[in-house]
């Protein structure tokens, strides 16, 4: 699956613009896979998309480069490309689509194991009471809603 391919033809976005919000979403995700599931598990998805470093350059070359790291920097991009609803679903689609390819979707392959490991984020965003799917379906923040697209949420 060509993912900066995919963002351009239908979000509308650049190509230099798909490229960083894709390496900003792969690093808000992988940076709670290094944290929840260690390094081991984080080389593993670093080396299975090896265009992540590339993507996060040209995140930094946006005119509205996200000053922040990880989540806050995701959530501030999201913002300044102005991807709300459906368009924030479909962020979310074929980013899973894209690490379901790259990763295995198999059970108990590399694609189950990142989705475990970020639950702790999914719970971050989620809030309240509710299950983190839950709040993020059900008004919790944009970036909740896209980690849980990626996964999958119903």
């Amino acid at each position: 699956m060509d993912l900066i391919g995919s963002l351009v033809s239908q979000l509308g976005l650049g190509e230099q613009q798909a490229q960083g919000l894709a390496g900003t979403v792969l690093a808000a995700l992988n940076s709670q896979v290094k944290q929840s599931a260690g390094t081991g598990v984080s080389a593993q998805l670093e080396s299975a998309v090896p265009e992540l470093p590339a993507w996060q350059s040209a995140a930094k070359a946006l005119p509205a480069a996200p000053t922040a790291g990880g989540l806050g920097g995701l959530v501030q991009l999201l913002g300044s490309l102005n991807l709300g609803g459906d368009k924030l679903a479909a962020v979310g689609k074929l980013t899973r689509g894209f690490l379901q390819e790259r990763l295995g979707g198999a059970e108990g392959g590399l694609y189950q194991q990142i989705a475990a490991a970020a639950g702790p984020l999914f719970a971050m965003l989620g809030g309240g009471g509710a299950s983190p799917f839950q709040a993020a379906l059900t008004g919790g923040s944009p970036a909740a809603g896209l980690i849980a697209g990626i996964f999958g949420a119903k």
